[in-house]
């Protein structure tokens, strides 16, 4: 039987940054700040398998953010709106 593999994500310049600066801020929630890390290496390319071993988490737990990410409604379906991004991205 076929693995399946991951599916690709695809982040913009301005995603990937945001990401970026969620997870270099001191003021980031621990959980808020790990799923940020799982985007930002699923957009690098990694599997489920890399990211679990990599973040110390389940696969499950790398599928799940991996899948939220970009099937819902992008970034702020998974992080609700942390620090007003919703705000300054329609200011």
């Amino acid at each position: 039987m076929p693995r399946l593999a991951a599916a690709p994500i695809h982040l913009s310049e301005s995603e990937q940054a945001e990401l970026e600066q969620l997870v270099r801020r001191p003021s980031t929630a621990q959980q808020i700040a790990l799923r940020a890390k799982i985007i930002l290496r699923a957009g690098q390319g990694e599997g489920h398998g890399a990211i679990s071993r990599g973040l110390g988490i389940s696969k499950e737990m790398s599928r799940l953010w991996r899948v939220q990410n970009h099937t819902n409604f992008g970034l702020l379906s998974v992080f609700g709106d942390p620090n007003g991004l919703a705000r300054r991205r329609w200011d």
